[in-house]
C-alpha cells in the first residue's frame, strides 16, 4: 500500500509540476504581447479602489508615475479629460463600456477603451500608430467639423431673415424656419 501510495504521489507530482510549467509559460507569453504594443493596463477589481497599473505609463505621463495616469488632467486637455473621468466612473459604477480616441497633451492620439472582463473593469490606454493613426487623426478632424457644422447650424436657424442653400441640381438642400414663413411651409 505505501509503494502504491508513493507511486500515486509521485505521477501526481509530476503531473503538478508540468501544469506549473505551463502556466508560468503562458504567463510569459502573455506579458510578452501585453507589451508588445505601447500601452497601459489599468484593472479594478470589483471590491477594491486601488487600481493595478500594468504598461508603460510614460505614454501619457512624462514622469513615469504609474499614478498619474489616471490624473486625466495633467495630460489630457481639459474637455477630453472630463469626457474620460465620466467614462472611466461609468465603466466601474455600471460596467459601461466604451472605446473613444483621445490626444495627449504631447500631440500623441491614444486610444482609450474600457471594458469589463471577469469582474474587473480594464481601461486600456493604447498608442495609436500608422494606419490606426491617420483613422483617429480623420475622426478627430471630423468631430471637429462636425461641431463647428451644428453651430452654423443653430446660428443659421436663429437668424430672423429667410437664407437657403441650393445644391448643383437646383434643388433645395437647407433653409432655415424663417424661409419656411416667408414661402409659407413647413
Amino acid at each position: 500500500m505505501l509503494v502504491r501510495t508513493r507511486r500515486r504521489l509521485a505521477e501526481t507530482e509530476a503531473a503538478t509540476h508540468d501544469e506549473m510549467v505551463a502556466a508560468r509559460a503562458e504567463i510569459d507569453r502573455v506579458n510578452v504581447l501585453l507589451r508588445s504594443d505601447p500601452q497601459i493596463l489599468v484593472a479594478w477589481a470589483a471590491a477594491t479602489d486601488k487600481p493595478e497599473i500594468i504598461g508603460d505609463t510614460t505614454l501619457v505621463a512624462s514622469t513615469g508615475a504609474p499614478h498619474r495616469v489616471l490624473a486625466f488632467g495633467t495630460w489630457l486637455e481639459p474637455d477630453e479629460a472630463r469626457v474620460m473621468e465620466r467614462l472611466v466612473e461609468a465603466l466601474r459604477g455600471r460596467g459601461e463600456g466604451f472605446a473613444t480616441p483621445v490626444t495627449a497633451l504631447n500631440g500623441r492620439p491614444i486610444e482609450a477603451a474600457g471594458h469589463v472582463i471577469g469582474g474587473r473593469a480594464i481601461l486600456r490606454l493604447k498608442d495609436v500608430s500608422g494606419v490606426r493613426r491617420e483613422f483617429t487623426d480623420l475622426l478627430s478632424r471630423f468631430q471637429k467639423q462636425k461641431d463647428e457644422a451644428e453651430a452654423l447650424r443653430g446660428l443659421f436657424e436663429a437668424l430672423p431673415f429667410p437664407i437657403w442653400v441650393r445644391d448643383e441640381a437646383g434643388k433645395l438642400v437647407l433653409v432655415n424656419s424663417a424661409y419656411a414663413r416667408a414661402v409659407d411651409s413647413r
